[in-house]
């Protein structure tokens, strides 16, 4: 929570990506989330719980880093290239 801006996530992910330009970033959130633009568009991926109460962080979490990473896979699923 911040009194000095509007998006506290959207700045967060702003100066993350400013150090960090080429590092993909994933976020997960609930469905009633508020998605300003600068959230949108400095994550390369947004995923979203599936269950209310919040039971499937985890699996929200290993889908969303799981999707970061298969572009990175190769043909023969391991490494760049």
């Amino acid at each position: 929570m911040t009194e000095i801006y509007d998006d506290c996530e959207g700045e967060l992910l702003r100066r993350l990506r400013g150090v960090l330009p080429d590092t993909p970033i994933a976020l997960t959130l609930d469905m009633h989330a508020n998605l300003y633009p600068a959230i949108v568009e400095h994550a390369d991926l947004i995923e979203g719980y599936q269950t209310y109460p919040h039971l499937d962080e985890k699996d929200t979490a290993v889908r969303a880093a799981r999707a970061l990473c298969a572009p990175c896979k190769s043909k023969n699923g391991y490494g760049l290239g």
